[in-house]
């Protein structure tokens, strides 16, 4: 978690985008929680309210057919007792039974039967000649096939409810009321209903209003076929729902009502069953859940679009509003470039008396307090050597010094108390200074440090203050690029101009370096045997006939990169043993690296060898020393 806040926090994004980035998310995650809650509280509440209404709609269509079929029932049992009494011939009779036979809703057909050998035989004629000639029964043997097909193989004594309407190519459903007589099954009451006149109770699709509803209610038997659906098509060819998980949890089912929720022909429904005491029958109402979710979905998208204007609205107050804060700090940004350019001088105007005001009065102060730092460091570094001001600001200088193995350097231009006889003080000064300059410069690009000048005599050191991998080889590359400059400048230079002669002598050893001096004055420098080896080794290109000398430490360094050639061995003030040195000719491989001794003395211009070191010249290295 904490890697992925470092993360964010480094996205390259301006503040006034960074605060309209957090709004946006704080009201994004604060709307989208309050809508996801109440959406799923209003989605749960629509929930139960469909699988109440589905309920209810189940249970009040199963009321109303039961009563129906109550009421047909005690109709037909009575018009079968008023058809079977003694005065059943009366023509008074006769017309109170064609009467209640024509007031009984939907009657198409109304006999009787009785069981012989599982075979139901007319008991007598069917009322209501007009309706079975309309049906095109003409026949009892036509009733006896129909009765036959339906009813032969369920003499269970229960009141049995078929679809019969593929039959006739009319919407009709027949009925056989069970006649017991000593809890014996004699025979049945059997009505042709036109099931039309149910279909007023199941067409729940139309409100009052007239608008389509979006439920569905049919009544099934056992094996899934529809008796009454308000497609009158579903009825006429007698579709079955067997495999209908409605059905099949409803005849399943110990309780008379249910709630259920399934999946049917890849569509999701609710749905509620009733079932039809002493029926066998049962009502289905089913809804189809995206159809009765789809309010929770419009909620949704109006939850959503208001979500959206509220987080359009905070937005824009933020984007505005961040300009008090992002343009001060834009401006504080543009100073600190221009601190970081140089310009000490830069001065951001304070516009707000916030936090952010009291930071652009301490950004002042602060390019003040580094414009006066820049011009104490330029004085500084016009008298120290700049890495070592840079230490001394920053406070990584030990007082007292510390071991650290460096490389020394020494040169000296030959014959300079010749050259100055002819020069007038002046011209001695400004001489010095541009020969200074060049080879300064050299030290520099090749990471050495200036440690003083002695006279017409340099002093660098490479590994102190600061140290690199490849100290040694920085060294030799200075001293390199030093005889080349000097060649060009003897080259160019005007007849005003002196020649130009160095040696340089290089050793590479242990030394204590860092300030010394007394309370008043310090400076930096090294001192050590090493130091003055190399101020030794300087000494004796002119005797070698040489312009760089390396001591053996040095050699053992670089004698992989560097082409060198060894001299005669020789005693040197403060050692008891004989010293190696080694005449640096170039680095291996380059093209400009003499191939020998000879070659470099014709390169350089040097005078032959004057022997040995004499005298006179350790008497100008204690001088130098001192």
């Amino acid at each position: 978690m904490k890697n992925l806040i470092k993360k964010v926090r480094m996205i390259p994004l301006s503040i006034r985008i960074k605060l309209m980035v957090i709004i946006s998310i704080l009201v994004f995650i604060s709307l989208g929680t309050l809508t996801f809650i109440s959406t799923s509280i209003f989605e749960e509440d629509m929930e139960n309210i469909i699988k109440l209404m589905n309920s209810r709609t189940s249970t009040l269509l199963s009321e109303k057919i039961l009563s129906d079929m109550e009421e047909r029932k005690k109709s037909v049992f009575w018009i079968d007792t008023l058809q079977k009494s003694p005065a059943s011939g009366n023509p008074e009779i006769r017309q109170l039974i064609q009467k209640a036979f024509q007031e009984l809703p939907s009657t198409v057909l109304q006999f009787s039967c009785r069981y012989a050998n599982a075979r139901c035989l007319l008991d007598y004629s069917m009322e209501n000649k007009e309706k079975m000639d309309e049906l095109e029964i003409d026949s009892g043997e036509i009733i006896r096939t129909v009765l036959d097909k339906h009813f032969a193989d369920n003499l269970t004594g229960q009141i049995l409810v078929k679809n019969i309407s593929p039959d006739y190519n009319k919407p009709l459903m027949i009925i056989g009321y069970p006649i017991i007589k000593n809890n014996t099954l004699k025979g049945l009451l059997v009505s042709v209903v036109d099931v039309t006149h149910f279909l007023s109770m199941f067409d729940i699709r139309k409100g009052q209003t007239g608008k389509k509803n979006i439920y569905d209610s049919f009544m099934v038997d056992p094996q899934g076929q529809i008796i009454i659906h308000p497609m009158e098509s579903f009825i006429l060819s007698r579709k079955s729902y067997d495999s209908h998980p409605a059905v099949r949890k409803m005849f399943t089912s110990q309780t008379k009502n249910g709630l259920v929720q399934f999946e049917y022909e890849n569509e999701d429904f609710f749905g509620a069953y009733a079932k039809l005491s002493g029926y066998n029958l049962g009502i289905i109402t089913t809804i189809k859940a995206d159809k009765a979710l789809e309010g929770v979905q419009i909620a949704v998208i109006r939850s959503i679009l208001v979500s959206l204007l509220i987080m359009a609205s905070a937005i824009l107050f933020v984007y505005y509003f961040s300009k008090t804060i992002s343009g001060p700090i834009r401006n504080l940004l543009s100073a600190t470039r221009e601190i970081e350019k140089g310009n000490f001088t830069y001065r951001v105007e304070t516009v707000t008396a916030d936090e952010i005001g009291d930071l652009t009065d301490s950004f002042n102060h602060m390019s003040h307090g580094l414009l006066e730092r820049e011009r104490l460091k330029g004085a500084f570094d016009r008298f120290v050597n700049k890495d070592i001001a840079d230490a001394v600001l920053a406070g990584n200088l030990r007082l007292g010094g510390e071991r650290k193995k460096v490389t020394i350097f020494f040169s000296d231009i030959r014959s300079f108390t010749a050259i100055s006889e002819k020069m007038e003080p002046e011209q001695v000064v400004e001489f010095l200074n541009h020969y200074m300059t060049m080879m300064v410069g050299i030290i520099h690009r090749h990471n050495g440090t200036v440690d003083k000048f002695i006279g017409d005599a340099i002093m660098a050191v490479w590994g102190a203050p600061n140290a690199s991998e490849d100290d040694v080889s920085h060294c030799l590359d200075a001293a390199l690029e030093m005889r080349y400059a000097l060649i060009d400048y003897n080259k160019n230079r005007s007849k005003s101009q002196p020649e130009i002669k160095i040696g340089a002598g290089i050793n590479t050893g242990n030394v204590l370096a860092g300030q010394i001096g007394s309370e008043d004055r310090l400076e930096y420098t090294v001192i050590g045997d090493a130091v003055n080896l190399a101020s030794r080794i300087e000494t004796l290109n002119k005797p070698f006939g040489t312009d760089v000398l390396i001591s053996e430490n040095t050699y053992n360094e670089v004698k992989s990169k560097f082409k060198c050639v060894p001299m005669e061995s020789i005693m040197v003030k403060g050692k008891s043993k004989p010293q190696k040195v080694f005449c640096v000719l170039g680095r291996e491989g380059d093209a400009k690296t003499p191939g020998s001794l000879a070659a470099l003395r014709k390169l350089a211009d040097i005078k032959k060898p004057e022997g040995k070191i004499s005298t006179e010249e350790e008497k100008k290295y204690e001088a130098v020393k001192k």
